[in-house]
C-alpha cells in the first residue's frame, strides 16, 4: 500500500483549536464531522454498524490535500494507528488543489468492525488483524496528504461509539470465481493454476456486502485479476464488514501462478 502517513505526537489531547496552517490566506482551517470539532474530546455516538459520514472542510489552503482513515486508536496516543480500515470508501483521499478551497466535503465510510492493516508500512504489508470497534477504542482520522501529513495544523481526531448490536448474526460466506469458473474454498490444499496474463475474477458474498479483496504477488481491480510474477503463488485475502445480519469475514485463497494444463 502507498505509504500515507508519518504522524508525529497525533493526541486525543491536541489543543488544535488555536493551531492555523502555514500560509492560510485568511481563516484557519477547520474540519467538523457530524457538527463536532475534531479535538478529540467529543466522540460520535450512536453510530450504526456501517455508515457513510461527511467531514465539512473549511478554508483549505493551496496546495494542501487531506487524508480519512477510521483506525483503532494506538495504546500511546502520541503515536500513529497502525490497524485501519482498508475497506472501500473507508480509506480516502482529496487532492490537493491549485486554489485555496473556502468549503469542501470529504465522505468516509465508517464500519464497525473492518481488517485492520498498517497504512504507513515501513517495508512489508503488514498483516490483517480484525478490529471489532465495539471492543476496541477506535476514531475516525483527518490528516494532510504528502510532506503536510505530519502538520498538526490538519490533524484532527473524532473517536468513535457505535450502537449495540441486539440481533444474532450468521456467519458469512463467499463464492469465488476466476476466469469464470467457480473456486472452491477446499481446493485450498491444490490451488487451481492461472496463467501469467489478466483474468477476471468475481466474488458473490451469502451477506450481499461488497468485499475487499487485496493479494500477494497479484493485485485485483474492476473485476480483474492481474498476477504481478510470471511463477509463484498468488495469495487472495477476501474480506467483508460485516452488517446488522452477518459477521465480518476474513477469508484467503491461494492461486497458482504458471501455465495451466490444457
Amino acid at each position: 500500500m502507498q505509504k500515507i502517513m508519518t504522524l508525529a505526537g497525533v493526541s486525543l489531547a491536541l489543543s488544535i483549536g488555536s493551531m492555523s496552517p502555514v500560509g492560510a490566506a485568511t481563516s484557519p482551517f477547520g474540519a467538523t464531522l457530524a457538527g463536532v470539532q475534531g479535538a478529540g474530546r467529543t466522540p460520535l455516538t450512536e453510530l450504526v454498524q456501517s455508515s457513510t459520514q461527511t467531514v465539512e472542510v473549511s478554508n483549505l489552503p493551496a496546495n494542501v490535500g487531506l487524508y480519512g482513515l477510521h483506525c483503532a486508536l494506538p495504546a500511546d496516543t502520541r503515536q500513529a494507528p497502525t490497524l485501519c480500515d482498508e475497506s472501500a470508501d473507508a480509506l480516502v483521499y482529496l487532492p490537493a488543489a491549485a486554489a485555496d478551497r473556502p468549503s469542501v466535503q470529504l465522505p468516509i465510510r465508517v464500519h464497525a468492525e473492518f481488517t485492520g492493516i498498517n497504512p504507513n508500512p515501513q517495508s512489508q504489508p503488514s498483516a490483517a488483524v480484525p478490529v471489532d470497534c465495539r471492543v476496541t477504542a477506535c476514531a475516525v482520522y483527518l490528516l494532510g496528504a504528502g510532506r503536510e501529513s505530519a502538520n498538526p495544523a490538519y490533524i484532527r481526531v473524532w473517536p468513535t461509539k457505535f450502537s449495540p448490536l441486539t440481533r444474532k448474526r450468521k456467519a458469512d460466506s463467499l463464492q469465488l470465481s476466476v476466469g469464470g469458473k467457480v473456486v472452491a474454498p477446499s481446493n485450498s490444499k491444490r490451488p487451481p493454476v492461472i496463467g501469467g496474463t489478466p483474468v477476471s475474477i468475481g466474488v458473490k458474498t451469502a451477506s450481499g456486502l461488497i468485499p475487499t479483496i487485496t493479494g500477494t504477488n497479484c493485485s485485483v481491480k474492476d473485476g480483474i485479476l492481474t498476477p504481478l510474477t510470471s511463477t509463484g503463488t498468488c495469495e487472495l485475502r477476501i474480506s467483508t464488514t460485516g452488517g446488522n445480519f452477518f459477521r465480518p469475514l476474513q477469508a484467503t485463497q491461494l492461486l497458482r501462478i504458471g501455465t495451466p494444463r490444457a
